[in-house]
């Protein structure tokens, strides 16, 4: 899942509104575990995944 939230410092300066980098910040979860993540990837269930969840929805080729 992907949002937006505010990560204001408190700085202790007058706000700067949306020219202040930390006014909204982007955020990115994986819908599976709810971990964050700099890096989400569609699942073939739709979902949005980290690394380690998408890579756990794929099946093994199992070569005989």
């Amino acid at each position: 899942m992907t949002r937006y939230e505010s990560d204001c410092v408190s700085c202790g300066l007058p706000c700067l509104g949306t020219a202040c980098p930390h006014y909204r910040v982007l955020v990115m979860t994986c819908d599976r575990c709810g971990e964050e993540t700099d890096t989400l990837y569609y699942g073939r269930s739709g979902d949005e995944l980290c690394a380690d969840c998408a890579l756990n929805e794929l099946e093994k080729v199992e070569v005989e």
